[in-house]
């Protein structure tokens, strides 16, 4: 997530595409704006030979005029003021919208429209035919007063697209041609954010504003993906960036985070979810171990589990229920399996309990017999454990054990339906009354 200049440079100058035309619209997005300077294109290539990008200077065609803007978009329903910077290319020709989007920062110096020595350079960049746009983001520049809504995606999108509409509007005062054409980029966080105006653009249907092309770098689209893979981490050395998240959902989002919102059920839940990477984690310590495999070969392992199974522990659970035939698809080594099958033989498999009370009477001749093979043939059922026990005439108890709910419920349905089929063909009494379920191990 972090920002490149060299990336940045790379990434950029590799975007270069043609342009159109456009509408005009009335002036209501743009807030304010203060041209900063204009320089011509030799003290623009002079820039570029003098600094570690040399090879830049091949595209450089115009001056450019540097402007700081602040316009108005949305947060949380409200309209409020954003700011950024934008630069413009000294030519009379009809020109695009290059929307250029950073990485990750938390400085509120390090901001666009405040790092004007970084930027201005980057700025240089319209030089090469383009109108260039940086925001700032929410949550710096003019509106450091309320925090930075860091990977909120709508938000995102709405307030740079807010930026490009302010900046047609700026173009129109200024006298420059803006063709319509736009085009998006951005690296790690900025990529996010390209992905983010790409949305909000293709679904608005914009007049005056066409999306030509975007390339979004690097960015952190899966959140949810992203977080797990840091937390699985032995080690992470930029933390903040699950900190930042976190702040900014639950700031934009107004969560109460407390823990007397959590539920018992959501801490339990985390309790055994923390508890079971801690075993994955020992498992793999385990058979990198006994089977002296390297750190790289222990991961690639790791990563063909993953390929199959949800976590390492899923996969474990499923070799022990089904054993080593499950994973024959993952071509482990013979050593790697021979540890594997001892290890998940000693696993403490998940299970569940259905328990009920069957009411079952005959009154025929060999009504007893009847009922004794309609029970033992309801004891054989597939992917469950059928316990049934005489409690006193005509109470028995049954007990269905799983390994989940689910899978319980599924295998309990037909064989009631089994019973009762049998008992009133035989002209027999049924019912049956469903007592509490219950776990019986946490796996």
């Amino acid at each position: 997530m972090r920002h490149s200049k060299y990336l940045f440079f790379i990434f950029f100058f590799s975007f270069l595409v043609s342009c159109n035309n456009s509408d005009t619209i009335p002036i209501v997005h743009l807030d304010s704006y203060l041209r900063l300077y204009t320089q011509d294109k030799e003290m623009v290539l002079n820039a570029g030979q003098s600094s570690q990008f040399e090879d830049i200077t091949k595209y450089v065609n115009y001056g450019v005029s540097l402007y700081t803007i602040t316009y108005k978009t949305t947060y949380k329903g409200e309209t409020i003021k954003a700011s950024g910077i934008v630069a413009f290319p000294e030519t009379t020709d009809n020109v695009p919208i290059l929307n250029f989007n950073h990485g990750t920062t938390s400085l509120h110096r390090d901001a666009p429209s405040e790092d004007l020595i970084q930027y201005s350079f980057f700025a240089n960049a319209a030089s090469a035919g383009y109108i260039f746009v940086i925001p700032d983001y929410l949550g710096f520049g003019v509106s450091d007063n309320i925090v930075h809504p860091y990977y909120r995606s709508d938000i995102t999108g709405s307030t740079i697209v807010d930026m490009i509409k302010a900046t047609k509007e700026l173009a129109e005062i200024e006298g420059y041609n803006f063709n319509g054409n736009v085009f998006l980029s951005g690296y790690s966080e900025g990529g996010f954010a390209t992905m983010s105006a790409h949305k909000n653009l293709e679904e608005n249907n914009i007049s005056g504003l066409k999306l030509i092309a975007s390339a979004p770098a690097a960015g952190g689209y899966d959140i949810t993906g992203v977080l797990n893979y840091f937390l699985s981490l032995e080690t992470y050395h930029v933390p903040y960036y699950m900190a930042y998240v976190a702040i900014s959902y639950k700031t934009s989002y107004d969560w109460d985070l407390s823990l007397n919102q959590i539920s018992k059920d959501q801490r339990k839940k985390k309790l055994l979810d923390v508890k079971r990477f801690e075993k994955e984690q020992g498992i793999l310590k385990n058979i990198q171990e006994k089977s002296e495999l390297t750190t790289k070969q222990i991961e690639e392992l790791e990563d063909k589990f993953l390929s199959k199974y949800d976590s390492v522990y899923d996969a474990m659970l499923n070799i022990a229920i089904k054993g080593n035939a499950e994973i024959d698809d993952l071509k482990l080594q013979k050593k790697v399996l021979v540890i594997i099958e001892d290890i998940c033989s000693k696993m403490k498999l998940p299970s569940v309990e259905l328990r009920g009370i069957l009411e079952i009477s005959n009154n025929q001749s060999n009504g007893v017999e009847l009922i004794q093979k309609t029970l033992i043939d309801a004891e054989n059922v597939k992917d469950a454990k059928i316990e049934i026990t005489y409690l006193g005439a005509p109470r028995y108890r049954l007990s269905l054990v799983a390994q989940d709910f689910k899978t319980a419920e599924k295998s309990l349905k037909p064989i009631l339906e089994k019973i009762e089929k049998n008992v009133k063909k035989q002209s027999g009494l049924y019912n049956f009354t469903r007592e509490e379920s219950i776990k019986t191990g946490e796996g």
